[in-house]
């Protein structure tokens, strides 16, 4: 059982984000994942905190079962229940007290687990540690050391908790990333190119460039470090790249994104794959991990890539690596839980079964319960592509598909039969009303990625997805191509997707068809990218339609009228053109000089319907014309909006007028219009039921007066037949 101490707690949580850490807590006592909530529930915190991605950041690293860490700033355990998996001990600092009951609730089955709550600089510990990992902490060093050199004081002070040949393990943000000048928020202060801009009047927060990050390691004498990049970022890495492996392996590629701000003003992949060729990316990466020690030590095992399979269904998780050993470099498949170890036994089967002359599989062998294949010091066949898109020959592309087709494919059969439960079982129900040449054992990932060149041969790296039963060859090479057009958007100017289809036969009616058996696949079958539904789109900025959008709206034309008794005239108008700073104004007029004033009319903004608001304490602003208010804006769907203003109080010597405006577009015209058009049709059916309601009365009434005087006649007859039968009756 894990132990929680509060020794140093001061009964006081300094650093915080709110209720939701009382959600959060709530989930993991119940035990409740994230994707038993309804998809607008969760938020970037519940995902920040709870997704397995973030231990992405430190799954590859080959810890060994022997060693210790200090982990400071835990927070809510997102990678402290990954280190107690692969360590001997784990000691946890966390400054809240909530976070730290999070923590221990997630992972207080961990006999090699202690969390002490309270700040780190008031801490002392006997023993002295293998690892320190600072995981996005040392940015906010500043807010909780004291002193000129935070940074380098915070760090001095835990390295005095290290083994002499310890190491210290920091990720954290680059300051000059690539995705802050494309239009990413700086992480911390939630603006744009603070970082960029040295945080210029931000003093609680600091990240780092490479060479500042350097400068800082050495000035606490840890002169030797090691630099990975994380991509897309250290919070949720799906790859780690050296600088070894940024071409091979190609940084860069498409990611799922979960903040809301984010803003592309340039295609990132192309700069990308520009600093890869400058030999420039590791100056832009997103984030590092660096591993710094004060001593050179000489690992025998280096991990030059990690491609981590994590967002699946825990029986298809697993991670795949490139290691040098002792100066050899091989590829390592390993499962990351239990469950998918015997998918590994699957992929290594793969591996060994027969395929085309031309075209075979990387062979590997089973050591400790890994896979591991020999390494291909080539290039893959994505690289010869995007050869061809650069110099839009589109016919040598067509001829790098044919030959994956003909190479492998090319023998297949023709079967009616292939649409059985076992195929259902992987690609879903969907049915196609044809016979398809197929084959058995075929691998459906015959990716450019995955494809290399050995002389004449094609050696398939990755043998993953391969199934016994059988399979449209046709599947599998429109898979090849989806997978290169959704990469490489470029390609579609170079020839449309569907006339690629073409060439292999694969018509509308498959396309549908495959590409439901796509879906069914990831979505159902392997469970891949479970996080996507909480993926935000990005959205493209261009930089001409802005600067136009700018320049015609920064200047508008304010008016304010004043009545001599002769009406609003023309001639008696004050004129301004004022430039709007995110949509506040402030306007002064001397009136001093005006005699006789009878009335004043402020309008807004000339020629555009706008939605206003006015911050005013000493005159009563009166909307003349404004169609309906709305969050204390008046919203006025007519070009001349006016307000009129009441000046009972005695001449007005100096009016100011302070406010803020939106111009509307036509989208939010109509929207405006249709809402007041829904009220409209509710207040006009209510008045017809009130109406309906009164004539149901009035007919009610009249039925009830003439049942009434039904009766009245028929006591009347009544009598008169009682009258009638006692005359009859009385003897004569």
């Amino acid at each position: 059982m894990a132990n929680l101490n509060l020794k140093y707690y001061d009964n006081d949580d300094k650093y915080s984000e709110g209720d939701i850490e009382n959600d959060i807590l709530e989930m993991v006592r119940n035990n409740i994942q994230m994707d038993e909530l309804p998809p607008e529930k969760v938020n970037y915190s519940i995902i920040y905190h709870l997704s397995k991605l973030r231990e992405n950041i430190l799954n590859w690293y080959p810890f060994s079962k022997e060693e210790t860490v200090l982990e400071v700033g835990a927070g809510c355990g997102a990678i402290t229940g990954l280190l107690c998996r692969k360590l001997k001990k784990v000691t946890a600092v966390e400054l809240s007290k909530r976070r730290s009951d999070i923590n221990y609730t997630r992972n207080k089955n961990y006999d090699n687990l202690n969390i002490f709550v309270g700040n780190l600089n008031d801490m002392n510990f006997e023993e002295r540690f293998d690892y320190i990992v600072l995981n996005g902490v040392l940015e906010y060093a500043i807010s909780f050391t004291a002193g000129n050199n935070p940074y380098e004081d915070f760090l001095l002070k835990l390295s005095k908790f290290l083994k002499k040949d310890g190491r210290l393990i920091i990720a954290i943000e680059n300051r000059l990333g690539l995705k802050y000048f494309s239009g990413s928020v700086e992480d911390h202060t939630g603006q744009y190119f603070s970082g960029l801009n040295q945080y210029e009047n931000h003093s609680e927060v600091c990240t780092f460039s490479k060479s500042e990050m350097q400068t800082l390691l050495k000035s606490i004498e840890f002169g030797h470090f090691e630099f990975y990049y994380p991509y897309p970022d250290y919070k949720f890495p799906i790859e780690i790249f050296t600088e070894d492996t940024f071409m091979k392996n190609e940084y860069g590629k498409q990611h799922l994104n979960f903040d809301i701000t984010k803003r592309s003003l340039f295609q990132e992949q192309k700069v990308t794959d520009s600093f890869i060729q400058e030999g420039v990316m590791s100056v832009f990466a997103n984030s590092f991990l660096v591993v710094a020690s004060r001593e050179k030590i000489n690992d025998k095992i280096r991990v030059l890539y990690s491609k981590i399979n994590n967002d699946r269904i825990d029986k298809f998780r697993i991670i795949t690596t490139i290691e040098e050993i002792d100066g050899e470099k091989i590829v390592i498949k390993e499962a990351l839980c239990k469950e998918a170890k015997a998918h590994i036994l699957t992929i290594l089967e793969n591996s060994n079964m027969e395929t085309g002359e031309k075209f075979g599989y990387l062979k590997g062998k089973i050591v400790n319960d890994k896979i591991v294949f020999p390494y291909l010091d080539t290039s893959s066949l994505t690289q010869e592509v995007l050869k061809f898109i650069r110099e839009k020959q589109i016919s040598k592309i067509i001829d790098v598909i044919r030959e994956i087709y003909d190479g492998y494919l090319s023998d297949a059969y023709l079967s009616e039969t292939f649409i059985n439960p076992d195929f259902q079982k992987v690609f879903g129900k969907e049915t196609i009303d044809r016979a398809l040449p197929c084959k058995k054992n075929l691998n459906i990932d015959l990716t450019c990625d995955n494809i290399y060149r050995a002389g004449n041969e094609l050696i398939d790296i990755d043998c993953e997805w391969c199934f016994k039963f059988e399979i449209p060859t046709q599947f599998v090479i429109w898979r090849t191509i989806n997978e290169l057009y959704t990469k490489y958007k470029e390609l579609e100017l170079l020839k449309p997707i569907n006339d690629m289809f073409l060439e292999f036969g694969i018509d509308q009616k498959l396309t549908y068809t495959f590409w439901s058996w796509a879906v069914y696949f990831g979505k159902e079958f392997v469970k891949t990218n479970h996080l996507e539904k909480y993926s935000k789109d990005i959205k493209k900025i261009n930089l001409k339609e802005l600067i136009e959008y700018e320049e015609k709206d920064k200047f508008i034309e304010v008016n304010l009228y004043y009545d001599m008794g002769e009406g609003y005239l023309e001639k008696n108008k004050i004129s301004h053109k004022i430039e709007l700073a995110d949509g506040r104004f402030s306007i002064s007029y001397d009136l001093s000089h005006i005699d006789g004033l009878k009335k004043l009319r402020f309008d807004p903004i000339e020629g555009a319907c706008c939605a206003c608001m006015l911050n005013q304490d000493n005159y009563k602003f009166i909307p003349m014309n404004a169609a309906i208010t709305n969050h204390n804006f008046d919203v006025f769907l007519t070009t001349d909006p006016m307000y009129e203003i009441e000046i009972s109080d005695g001449p007005i010597k100096l009016l100011e007028i302070q406010g803020e405006l939106k111009k509307l577009n036509q989208e939010e015209i109509s929207k405006y219009h249709q809402n007041i058009l829904i009220e409209q049709q509710i207040i006009y059916e209510d008045q017809i039921s009130d109406l309906n309601n009164q004539i149901q009365s009035i007919v009610d009434q009249v039925e009830e007066e003439k049942e009434g005087e039904k009766r009245k006649n028929d006591k009347i007859i009544n009598k008169i037949k009682r009258k009638l039968n006692h005359s009859q009756n009385k003897p004569r």
